[in-house]
C-alpha cells in the first residue's frame, strides 16, 4: 500500500550475560581468592607467632626455670651504703632492685669483709632505705661500701651462727661425696630432721628451721645435693626438680639410719620441696618419714612457669596468651626432656601420706602462692597450710619470725610426740 508504513522488525536483541551470573563472577572469584590469601597469611603469621614464640619462650624456660647456676659464696652487691649511724644503716640501689629492697622483713646485710643483721625499714625517702642494724661482724661498713641483702639470716655454720656443736660429714650418693652438717640433738634422739635447701642455695639457708627443729628435740642433718656449688654438676646443665636429685635425699636418710635414726621428718625450701616429694614417690626409705615441712613449695613447675609468664608484657598483647605458653612448654618437653606431668607433685596424692606443714608467703614473686593454696585444698586430710601475708620467697620466717617459729615448733613437737 502506497504511503503505508511497514513496521520494521526490531533489531535482534544481543543478549548479554544474565544479570546476577557472569557479570559478577569475576569479582566473586577475586573475593574468594582474597579470602584464601588472607587466611593463608593469617595461618603463616600464627605459625610464626606460635612456633617462633613458643621456641623463644621455651628457651626462656631453659635459661630461667631449668638452668643450674650455682653461684660462689660471695653475693652480688647491688646496694651502696650511704649513711651509717649507731644502730642503723641507709643504702641505695646500685644495680637491679631485688624484691627485698624495701621489704618489711629482717635480713642479713653483707659486704666485703663483714655482715650484720638489719630489721624492717624505718624510713624510705627518695630511693634511700634506712633499717635498724645490729650484730655487726667483721669490718664495719662505711659510706660507699657495696652491700647486699640476704634472706639467710644466719651467716656461717651451726656453731658460729647458733652455738650448736656439729659435725662436718659426707653423705655418699650416686652423685658422689656430698658434704652435710650433722647437729646431734641436745638429748639422745632417734628422730632426725633432714633439711633440703632450694635451688642454687647453701646449707645455711636451712639454719632458720634447723634452730627450731633442734629445740624440738631433733637431730638435724642439713644436706647438699647434685649441682650445688662445689658438687658434681648436672650433665646437661638442667635442674631436675626432684627427678635427678632425690637419690641424694635417700642417701642422707640412709646415713642418718646408720647413726641410729628410726624416724625422719623432711624439711624443704622451694626446689628442695620437689626433691623430697620425688624421694617420697621413688624411695623404699620413704616408709621412715613421719612428717614433712614444705616452705614456698615449688611442687608444680608448670603452674609456676605459667604464673611467671603472666608477669611478662608483650607489645600490643600484654601477657603471653596461655596457648602460647602451652606451646612453649611443649617445646621445652621436646628440647629439654621436661616431664611436666611428673613435675606436678601437687596433683599426686600417692606420696603425701604423712602430716604435712605447708608455709608460703602471699607475695612470693618466684613460686606463686597459689601452688600451696591448691595443694592444701587437694589434700585437706594431711596438709596444714599457713600463709604469711606480705612475705616473699622463702621469707615467711623473715617477715613474721614469732609466728613462723611457733607454728613450726608446734608441728614438729606434735609429729615427734603425738
Amino acid at each position: 500500500m502506497s504511503g503505508s508504513i511497514t513496521p520494521t522488525a526490531p533489531a535482534p536483541y544481543e543478549q548479554g550475560p544474565s544479570v546476577g551470573t557472569t557479570p559478577s563472577a569475576a569479582p566473586r572469584h577475586r573475593g574468594r581468592r582474597a579470602l584464601v590469601v588472607l587466611a593463608a597469611t593469617l595461618a603463616v603469621l600464627l605459625g610464626i607467632f606460635y612456633l617462633g614464640g613458643g621456641w623463644y619462650f621455651s628457651s626462656q624456660i631453659e635459661s630461667g626455670a631449668l638452668a643450674s647456676t650455682p653461684g660462689p659464696m660471695a653475693p652480688s652487691y647491688n646496694l651502696t651504703v650511704t649513711v651509717v649511724e649507731p644502730g642503723s644503716v641507709t643504702y641505695r640501689s646500685s644495680g637491679d632492685l631485688s624484691p627485698s629492697f624495701e621489704q618489711a622483713s629482717s635480713y642479713a646485710l653483707l659486704w666485703e669483709g663483714g655482715w650484720a643483721h638489719v630489721g624492717p625499714p624505718t624510713d624510705v625517702v627518695d630511693g634511700a632505705v634506712t633499717r635498724p642494724m645490729s650484730d655487726v661482724t667483721g669490718t664495719p661498713p662505711e659510706a660507699g661500701t657495696p652491700a647486699a641483702l640476704e634472706r639467710d639470716w644466719y651467716i656461717g655454720d651451726p656453731q658460729t651462727a647458733l652455738g650448736y656443736a656439729f659435725e662436718d660429714v659426707v653423705v655418699t650418693s650416686v652423685h658422689g661425696q656430698l658434704p652435710a652438717w650433722y647437729v646431734p640433738a641436745a638429748e639422745a634422739s632417734t628422730w632426725t630432721a633432714v633439711m633440703v635447701h632450694g635451688r642454687d642455695g647453701f646449707r645455711r639457708e636451712t639454719l632458720r628451721a634447723a634452730e627450731i627443729a633442734h629445740k624440738a628435740g631433733y637431730n638435724v642433718l642439713a644436706i647438699t645435693y647434685l649441682g650445688d656449688y662445689g658438687n658434681m654438676p648436672y650433665a646437661d646443665g638442667h635442674l631436675g626438680f626432684g627427678t635427678t636429685e632425690w637419690p641424694d635425699v635417700e642417701a642422707a636418710v640412709q646415713w642418718a639410719v646408720a647413726r641410729g635414726t628410726t624416724d625422719v621428718v623432711l624439711v624443704g625450701n622451694s626446689m628442695g620441696t620437689t626433691v623430697i616429694s620425688a624421694f617420697l614417690r621413688e624411695s623404699e626409705r620413704a616408709s621412715l618419714v613421719r612428717g614433712m615441712v614444705l616452705d614456698s613449695a615449688a611442687i608444680d613447675l608448670a603452674q609456676t612457669v605459667e604464673a611467671g609468664a603472666a608477669q611478662v608484657s608483650l607489645p600490643v598483647l600484654g601477657a603471653p596468651p596461655s596457648s602460647l605458653v602451652a606451646v612453649a612448654e611443649w617445646f621445652a618437653q621436646l628440647r629439654f626432656g621436661v616431664d611436666w606431668d611428673y613435675l606436678d607433685y601437687a596433683d599426686d596424692a600417692m606420696w603425701d601420706t604423712v602430716p604435712t606443714l605447708a608455709l608460703h608467703g602471699s607475695e612470693d614473686p618466684t613460686v606463686t602462692v597459689q601452688v600451696s593454696r591448691d595443694f592444701a585444698a587437694m589434700h585437706p586430710e594431711t596438709v596444714q597450710y599457713e600463709e604469711f601475708p606480705g612475705a616473699q620467697h622463702v621469707e615467711s620466717w623473715n617477715t613474721d619470725r614469732a609466728r613462723y617459729e611457733a607454728v613450726l615448733s608446734a608441728f614438729l613437737t606434735e609429729v615427734r610426740t603425738g
